[in-house]
Formats: C-alpha cells, structure tokens, sequence
C-alpha cells in the first residue's frame, strides 16, 4: 500500500502539472453586467450602459465554447483553439486595438508631420475595420464575437477607460506582451483629436 502511495503521487504531480497549461483564457469587456460561471463555460450579461471586464478561464482541450446569456437568448461563442482571447458583450460598439510595443526611446517629445499622417491613416483604416490582422497584432472584435489575441494566455489586455502601465516585465527573458483595447467611440474622438493638432 505504501508503494502504491509512494508511486502515484508523482504521477498525479505530474498530470496536474501537465493540465495546468491546457487552458484559454477570455478577457470579456461588456457594457452592463457580467456573471461569469467557468464550470459551466457559461456568462449571463444584464445589459446596461457601464463597462465592465471580467476574466474567465476555459479548461479542456484545443477547441471550447462559451454560451452567453441575455434577455434577447443566449448566444453560443466558438473559442477554436487554446489561446488568449477578447470577448466583445458591447450591445453597440465595436472594440479596437493592438500590441503596445515596449522598451522604445522614450525620450522623443515631438513626432513629424509624416508620423502624425501614418498615426491618422492607420487610426481611420483601424475604427473601419481595415488593417486589423493577426500579422500587425491589430484587431477589430465586432459584438458578441470572440477574437484570438495571442497563444500567451499570460499576456496583458488593458481595456477601455485604462490607461497604459508605466512599467511592465517580461517573462523568461522576453519582453512583454501588452494589448491596449479602446471601443470604437475613444478611437473615433482620438481621430479627431490628431486631426484638430494638424490645423
């Protein structure tokens, strides 16, 4: 018997150990309130007009689905592979975003009339849709779809009405992984804002 013991709790460590990264994690912004069950892969969403980001955790295997709960039914969300996700429940907005790319010059206080053109370009073609791709880590999540951000389920999403961290670590010797989310309304007035300085 105390074989036994002695023999299955490595094996057990090791299965717990080999589990443990077989997860998807889904940031969900929404407008209203969320409730999120992860034994059941299940969000119930009152709407409402307050954001509000929750963080779930699907275990299993490669592909999960999440079902969503609403007054109007509920609403089956495919997660197709295992990865980092961002779950838009925004009734009426669109999220946008990208990768924060780190450890740049920060000592730079004025960018050129060309820098300012592309950031303007590239802030109209993204709030329409254009542009956003897995290949610039760029994205445009329409309501109630999930989008893949990232195989690192550890990486950073900051969402809407946060500011940026001032100082993020990498893991392992890489640099870190940070997504900044805005809904399409901030990137609209961020639009015009650019425009307004270049008068």
């Amino acid at each position: 018997m105390n074989l036994l013991k002695w023999t299955l709790i490595p094996v057990l460590m090791v299965l717990l150990v080999s589990c443990a990264g077989d997860t998807t994690k889904v940031v969900i912004m929404s407008s209203g309130k969320i409730k999120v069950d992860p034994a059941a892969n299940t969000i119930t969403l009152e709407a409402g007009t307050q954001h509000n980001e929750e963080i779930m955790e699907v275990a299993g295997g490669e592909k999960a689905t999440v079902t969503v709960k609403t007054a109007s039914g509920d609403k089956t969300v495919e997660l197709p592979e295992k990865g980092l996700y961002l779950l838009n429940l925004k009734q009426n907005d669109t999220l946008v975003g990208g990768v924060v790319k780190y450890g740049a010059s920060s000592g730079r206080e004025r960018i050129t009339d060309q820098e300012l053109t592309h950031i303007i370009d590239s802030t109209r073609r993204l709030i329409m849709g254009q542009g956003a791709s897995d290949q610039t880590k760029t994205y445009f999540v329409l309501p109630f779809l999930a989008k893949k951000i990232s195989d690192n389920t550890d990486a950073t999403v900051v969402g809407p009405f946060k500011g940026l961290p001032y100082k993020v670590e990498g893991k392992e010797g890489n640099g870190p992984e940070v997504y900044k989310i805005y809904t399409n309304k901030q990137q609209r007035e961020s639009l015009l804002d650019l425009v307004n300085r270049m008068k």
